[in-house]
């Protein structure tokens, strides 16, 4: 009997010390939960892996961790997702569905302006079945049906299982999703409707605020088509919600132009939150976040609300570099101006005189007009657009609070009295709306401003952009990006998945406003010149070479792509200029993500 005990005895601590190897030295368990955020714009999947209590976000084939939420039909049967999507939207509009978030478990009415205005929107078509919810129009290998906006979603949800299951093996069946917060209880049944489509179980739907706060330890959630507020307490590490809000048009793409302490007050208001002395208590209530990217005023007071702007323009000043200067904005942008005979001088407004040298006031002055001096050289069309992004609300780009990054000063040898104009600006004080420092805007100094003796007062991290920044010949693609963030992203109900640092046109809201070399509904193609040359160029493998040959005058543009992890060799043999250091005349190069900003030269 003793020895069948000692026998049971061993064999216990033998399983005992090989499930601690295992544990300890084995495989990790495969996760058997997930949790996903099926966005308006983008989609994402994580898994929890309880052997290291991590939490990883999981990234597809093409190392995206962030699937644009797109569902493309192609005319063979087959359906593509995610990027792949969006690169053939443009060739496939009417069989590419982006946006079916708003659509689920929602009740619209054939007659309803609002929704009569988003169907005329989209390149795809959307009818109402009979209960009034929406249906997409696709074809399909010849043959036209119809499909659901939760079939829509269940195919990105699908999209996202494989990536677990190619990432980790493993076979995802259950998970948690999250919603925005003004979704009903018929959304989230929709909702739930769609995971089961997919073929998994949804074990919890919670708030996207509050997956925000359980994930980041944050209070609100800025989506790509929704933003959603929540005041939480706090108690250790235990989150408690007291009230929640959203909107489905409030996302990041057009979160500049709304101000943010009243969606927040409105939310405080209803957890009976009471708001003294609003700057400490706004701080407190937004975790005093910093936002890192600034360089247009942040003070909304300090934006214009109302247009046309109106302007006068003085008998001594050039007037028909005040219009130019003037049409560059309106070109470009949302914002209008309208020339008057005479303007109260108590009413807000522009007074283009000629004064001692080019200078505005930074942003809307109220209960006044404000002057803005066109002297003695001032007079061309882009220092005037120059001088009215000042009235509009711009500082200059080397007042970034980042700009020692990218430039240095050499503050020995600036003028006596002119180093205010050297000011570096807090992140508190201004915003860029997430755009990079950009060496080529029409908003930066030159190399020699304030000078002593010729000796340069700023240099270049980059010496490639040495001679290049200061320019007075043009609005930079960013500079007119960042003013259409600033004042028009709400002339546009939706954003478009733009390719390339593309964003959505606000002058035409169903196309991509594009840098400078690329076309296309998405940003995906190469802008063809009249002399015919540029192309996509794309290396498969490793020391493949191509080369690029162009004789005659024009302008060539080139999109060069090559594998994930690789490096791009240019090698210029020769390349001859019909104008020496001429304004068009260049070779310019655009590279890593950011293809909007000005490129190296």
């Amino acid at each position: 009997m003793s020895t069948t005990f000692t026998l049971i005895g061993i064999s216990a601590i033998a399983v005992s010390l090989l499930g601690y190897y295992f544990q300890k030295y084995g495989p990790p368990p495969p996760p058997k939960i997930a949790g996903i955020d099926l966005g308006t714009t983008y989609s994402s999947i994580a898994v929890f892996l309880p052997a290291s209590g991590q939490t990883i976000v999981i990234e597809d084939k093409l190392g995206k961790k962030s699937i644009p939420s797109v569902v493309g039909f192609l005319g063979n049967g087959e359906i593509v997702v995610g990027t792949k999507a969006v690169e053939q939207q443009e060739t496939n509009p009417s069989n590419t569905i982006y946006d079916a978030k708003r659509f689920i478990g929602k009740r619209f009415e054939e007659n309803d302006p609002q929704f009569q205005m988003d169907r005329n929107r989209y390149p795809f078509t959307i009818k109402l079945d009979s209960e009034g919810f929406a249906l997409f129009e696709i074809e399909e290998k010849g043959v036209k049906r119809l499909i659901r906006p939760e079939e829509i979603g269940s195919i990105i949800i699908s999209y996202l299982q494989k990536m677990v299951l190619e990432f980790y093996g493993a076979n995802i069946k259950e998970v948690v999703i999250s919603v925005p917060t003004e979704f009903d209880q018929m959304q989230r049944t929709y909702t739930n409707k769609t995971v089961d489509l997919a073929g998994m179980n949804v074990r919890r739907i919670i708030s996207e605020p509050t997956a925000a706060a359980l994930a980041y330890g944050l209070h609100e959630k800025k989506g790509g088509g929704t933003m959603d507020v929540s005041v939480l307490w706090l108690n250790n590490a235990v989150f408690v919600t007291q009230a929640m809000a959203g909107n489905n048009r409030l996302g990041v793409p057009n979160y500049g132009v709304f101000p943010e302490l009243a969606v927040v007050i409105g939310v405080a208001i209803q957890a009976g939150v009471v708001i003294n002395g609003w700057p400490l208590q706004y701080c407190q209530i937004n975790n005093c976040n910093q936002r890192k990217k600034r360089i247009l005023t942040s003070d909304l007071s300090r934006r214009w609300k109302k247009f046309p702007i109106p302007f006068i323009i003085q008998k001594d000043v050039n007037r028909q570099a005040i219009l130019e200067g003037i049409e560059n904005w309106e070109r470009t942008t949302c914002i209008t101006f309208e020339e008057k005979e005479e303007l109260p001088s108590d009413s807000s407004g522009l007074n283009f005189v000629f004064g001692e040298g080019c200078f505005s006031n930074v942003g809307m002055v109220k209960g006044r007009n404000q002057r803005i001096g066109i002297g003695k050289n001032c007079d061309n069309p882009f220092v005037v657009s120059h001088e009215i992004a000042h009235a509009l609300g711009f500082f200059h780009e080397q007042s970034r609070w980042d700009r020692d990054d990218f430039v240095e000063i050499q503050f020995n040898n600036i003028l006596p009295g002119f180093l205010n104009q050297f000011l570096k600006f807090s992140s508190s004080l201004t915003t860029t709306f997430g755009i990079k420092y950009d060496l080529g805007s029409v908003m930066h100094y030159d190399a020699f401003g304030y000078a002593k003796e010729g000796m340069a007062t700023i240099l270049t991290k980059d010496v490639n952009y040495q001679e290049t920044i200061g320019q007075r010949f043009r609005l930079s693609f960013d500079d007119v990006k960042k003013m259409n963030f600033a004042y028009c992203n709400a002339s546009c109900p939706f954003q478009l998945p733009c390719l390339h640092s593309g964003y959505t046109d606000p002058k035409n809201c169903s196309k991509c406003r594009c840098p400078d070399g690329l076309t296309g509904l998405l940003c995906s193609k190469v802008a063809r010149t009249k002399t015919l040359c540029g192309d996509q160029l794309i290396f498969e493998s490793e020391e493949e070479y191509k080369k690029l040959q162009f004789k005659g005058v024009g302008e060539c543009n080139y999109l060069i792509k090559a594998p994930r992890d690789s490096r791009i060799c240019l090698s210029m043999d020769v390349i001859h200029f019909r104008d020496h250091c001429q304004q068009n005349s260049f070779l310019e190069i655009h590279y890593q993500t950011s293809l909007g900003r000005t490129g190296a030269l």
